[in-house]
């Protein structure tokens, strides 16, 4: 199944599905007046990304996402329930509606009108595909008039061109796709978005060249809604002292390519 296809908002994992690895001894405990509301962790993930989440033939969704928030649950001797999404903002739009306490995203200022962030877990390396016509090495050396760069609308890369770039036009699309869709339709002369998945799409771009240079390294990390913010300093914990291993086990597991502990 593609990634993506499920409905926004959908509960889709029980608790206890697809654990890497099991609690061992005793629970951390939460900082007083911190609470997760409803004492098990409803974890929200998207499948926009497919380095952190995936789906399996059941639907279920699976990869380093589950994997770190499985772990948080167990570091806390609390149940889980994951609840799937088909792209990051429509995980953020649901922040304030009581739906999910904790989600992974992309740090980007933007997001922090909507949801308080934990420390950075990861680093993912953002880049374009350009036409080929095009001899310059980085997208500093394009970002001029006239120039066309699409990118999917409110993923962590748009949300950084969107405050970084000083002339160039920022050709705004519904997915990832669909960038692709408009570089090859001559509406886009580069089409940004994560190296690997672009590697991973440069033949279905004939004209295309993948640029040597990245235009951003992305962090990610767990993300709360600003009610729960008291709970940043537990989860910060936990990032310290696990969050490595489990990306790096999770990585061996599931052979994610282009994406490393922060």
């Amino acid at each position: 199944m593609r990634a993506g296809s499920r409905p926004a908002g959908r509960a889709s994992e029980p608790a206890g599905r697809n654990r890497m690895t099991e609690h061992t001894g005793e629970a951390a405990r939460l900082p007083s007046g911190a609470v997760f509301p409803q004492e098990r962790i409803r974890a929200a993930l998207n499948f926009g990304n497919v380095l952190f989440t995936t789906q399996d033939d059941a639907g279920a969704p699976v990869g380093l996402g589950p994997d770190l928030m499985h772990a948080l649950a167990d570091h806390f001797g609390l149940g889980l329930d994951i609840r799937s999404y088909a792209q990051p903002p429509d995980v953020v739009a649901d922040a304030n509606t009581d739906a999910w306490d904790v989600t992974i995203l992309a740090i980007e200022p933007a997001r922090e009108a909507f949801v308080a962030f934990a420390a950075p877990m990861t680093r993912i390396e953002a880049t374009c595909v350009v036409d080929a016509a095009y001899t310059e090495t980085s997208l500093a050396e394009l970002d001029r008039p006239g120039f066309r760069l699409a990118a999917m609308d409110r993923s962590g890369y748009e949300l950084y061109l969107s405050r970084t770039l000083k002339a160039a036009t920022l050709v705004k699309t519904a997915s990832f796709a669909e960038s692709i869709a408009r570089f090859n339709a001559g509406e886009a002369d580069a089409v940004a978005g994560l190296a690997t998945m672009l590697a991973g799409r440069l033949p279905d771009m004939p004209r295309g060249r993948l640029m040597p240079h990245s235009f951003q390294t992305i962090h990610h990390g767990f993300a709360v809604p600003h009610a729960l913010a008291p709970l940043l300093p537990a989860i910060n914990a936990f990032v310290a002292q696990s969050a490595a291993s489990v990306i790096t086990q999770a990585v061996s597991r599931h052979g994610i390519v282009g994406l490393t502990p922060a």
